[in-house]
């Protein structure tokens, strides 16, 4: 997200970033392997984050949510 701030009539606008993670880091997180994510994913199990495009390659990016989300759609309770 975008954070404004006012300094003195000078706005100053700084942009945060959540950490992210690849989907192997992902799978991690969850305790499972990258594959198996891969295979949730492909069979409709789970709901992942959009692919993102830079340049010629395509990723999904994960956050924090979107691991917890997955988390719950595998009926696991893991941290």
């Amino acid at each position: 997200y975008i954070l404004q701030h006012d300094l003195g009539g000078m706005r100053v606008k700084r942009t945060e970033r959540k950490r992210s993670y690849t989907t192997a880091e992902a799978a991690a997180r969850l305790g499972i392997h990258r594959i198996t994510l891969q295979r949730w994913i492909a069979d409709g199990n789970i709901k992942p984050p959009p692919i993102e495009r830079v340049g010629v390659l395509k990723f999904r990016l994960w956050t924090e949510r979107d691991i917890e989300r997955a988390r719950k759609q595998m009926g696991k309770e893991k941290k």
